[in-house]
């Protein structure tokens, strides 16, 4: 069942809106970041290791710290057993870049 505008009597639809992100993953690393090379490559190393899911869990955790949003709202879409992964996190694309150019330290 729709909410609807009695003003205007059109129904109101909630607008999900996501990022997706394309980055390699570096597993049993020091400390978990967030890096760019030169030509806008995007690397994050993690400390988990590559065993048992457990890497692919803390890279939910890490960018839902990272883009202030629950690790429910971060979905690995492919690379579920690969280093290379497509992610989607629920956040508006914009507020994700800016988040992104914060948060991303040069190797």
């Amino acid at each position: 069942m729709a909410i609807t505008n009695t003003e205007l009597k059109t129904p109101l639809i909630k607008v999900k809106k996501n990022m997706t992100i394309y980055f390699k993953v570096k597993p049993n690393a020091r400390k978990n970041e967030i890096l760019r090379d030169s030509s806008g490559n995007i690397t994050i190393r993690i400390k988990a290791p590559a065993q048992d899911g457990k890497a692919n869990e803390a890279i939910c955790k890490y960018l839902g710290e990272a883009f202030g949003v629950p690790k429910s709202h971060i979905t690995i879409l492919s690379g579920h057993t690969s280093p290379h992964k497509k992610v989607e996190i629920e956040i508006d694309e914009s507020t994700g870049q800016d988040i992104i150019r914060n948060f991303i330290t040069s190797p």
